[in-house]
């Protein structure tokens, strides 16, 4: 009479030998972590790039110029000069320009996480207008 684990790995097509694969597993890891160490010492560089760990897989980063497009949203909408009149204004925005200041300005008063800063790759974070 089989037993109920070999009812079962028949039933499913599967092997129940966790173990067997855990060591296949670990054996691959290490030969591949061996493999990384010659490699840096020789040629200085890893030959396997590593995995991406974690919940989520790493993204290509789109690269966004933010400081040309802070510089022309204020040279469009908010300088001395302006290209677009505050009517057109009004239209994109949905109120007024100095309602919009005013709302701004109460924000970044409220809260500096608002605040245009330089981030970790010394480049201008976004800007708050």
């Amino acid at each position: 009479m089989e037993s109920w684990e070999d009812e079962l790995e028949r039933a499913l097509g599967l092997e129940i030998g966790f173990e067997e694969d855990m060591e296949d597993e670990l054996e691959n890891d290490l030969f591949l972590q061996m493999v990384d160490v010659v490699s840096i010492e020789l040629l200085g560089e890893p030959s396997i790039k590593p995995k991406a760990r974690g919940s989520v897989p790493r993204r290509e980063y789109g690269w966004h110029d933010r400081e040309v497009c802070h510089r022309l949203l204020v040279k469009d909408y908010f300088c001395d000069n302006l290209i677009y009149s505050l009517r057109k204004f009004r239209r994109q925005f949905g109120m007024r320009k100095e309602l919009f200041i005013t709302i701004h300005d109460v924000v970044v008063a409220f809260d500096p996480w608002f605040i245009q800063r330089v981030d970790c790759t010394k480049c201008l974070g976004l800007s708050s207008l």
